[in-house]
């Protein structure tokens, strides 16, 4: 199945579950919806495979210190505190770039202490051009855990792109 029917699909279905919230960028902070789950940057729309910049997830099952499986570690609003292999750049000291997602880090290791500065990704994107999507993910959903749902969208989409290509942010899969 192509990856724009696949995923038009996976909207219907967790708008259905009440799962899917659309994020509408501003120039602005973004207004995340609570929980955990899969988050979909696009350029300006989701109608052409183009424009999906990257698929990402919040949330985990782990072991804990006594070999019980619980599921938590992420929120889709710490989002905004990464900065590899993306930023959020919400704060002044972003200078010319606050209100941008940034992409395609320049300094490797030294990535943290290197994030503001100008040269520090390659590519930039306004906020007003994003549209992000959340598949709401909780420990008790049927079907997916966030990184389960996070590896389908990004395989049927690099096997779309004849295994050349993942979306321009994300670095593997």
């Amino acid at each position: 199945m192509p990856f724009l029917e696949d995923y038009q699909n996976l909207v219907t279905q967790f708008t259905e579950e009440n799962n899917f919230f659309s994020v509408q960028c501003v120039n602005g902070p973004i207004i995340w919806p609570n929980g955990s789950g899969v988050y979909v940057i696009w350029k300006f729309t989701d109608d052409n495979i183009d424009n999906l910049i990257y698929v990402g997830a919040t949330g985990t099952f782990r072991r804990n210190r006594v070999g019980n499986i619980v599921f938590g570690g992420g929120n889709f609003s710490l989002r905004s505190e990464r900065w590899t292999p993306y930023k959020f750049c919400e704060t002044p000291d972003c200078g010319d770039y606050i209100y941008n997602f940034r992409f395609g880090p320049n300094y490797g290791q030294n990535q943290r202490a290197n994030q503001i500065l100008v040269d520090a990704y390659q590519f930039s994107i306004p906020y007003q051009d994003l549209l992000i999507h959340c598949f709401s993910i909780t420990s008790d959903h049927l079907i997916y855990a966030p990184t389960s749902l996070e590896s389908r969208l990004l395989t049927i989409y690099l096997k779309e792109m004849n295994n050349q290509h993942l979306p321009p942010a994300n670095n593997k899969l």
